[in-house]
């Protein structure tokens, strides 16, 4: 296993910061909640769009689900860390019972979304899934 720590929680709406203890609880569905990484995603030229759902990607407009925004907000806050299938599932889809190939789906949309960019989605076998830059 690479340089990765393991997160485990079982709190539906709640990130752990990787630099503190701190768990801060997500209230919002959409991009215009206050803990969404914009500042970590910027650094990887991953910009904020005019339009709810978009995001720009090395100048070019490029569109994201509200499952796809919940998805790279978790992976973004615990960067370089595995977090579980089941926490995922739990965190973009919290009042809806769904197929654990709707995660699949969600991450590969991710990865085309973000192709072109230092930003990385890694599947960690029987484990979850990582973003590394």
């Amino acid at each position: 296993m690479n340089n990765l720590s393991f997160i485990k929680s079982d709190g539906y709406h709640e990130i752990t910061t990787p630099k503190s203890d701190i768990s801060a609880p997500c209230n919002s569905r959409c991009r215009s909640c206050s803990l969404f990484p914009f500042e970590k995603l910027k650094k990887s030229n991953i910009n904020k769009g005019d339009d709810f759902g978009t995001f720009i990607i090395h100048g070019e407009r490029r569109k994201i689900s509200s499952q796809g925004i919940r998805l790279i907000c978790a992976l973004t806050h615990q960067e370089n860390r595995i977090i579980p299938k089941d926490y995922l599932i739990k965190y973009v889809w919290p009042d809806l019972p769904i197929a654990r190939n709707n995660l699949n789906v969600a991450i590969y949309e991710l990865r085309i979304l973000l192709r072109g960019s230092s930003v990385n989605i890694e599947n960690h076998r029987k484990e979850g899934y990582s973003l590394t830059r």
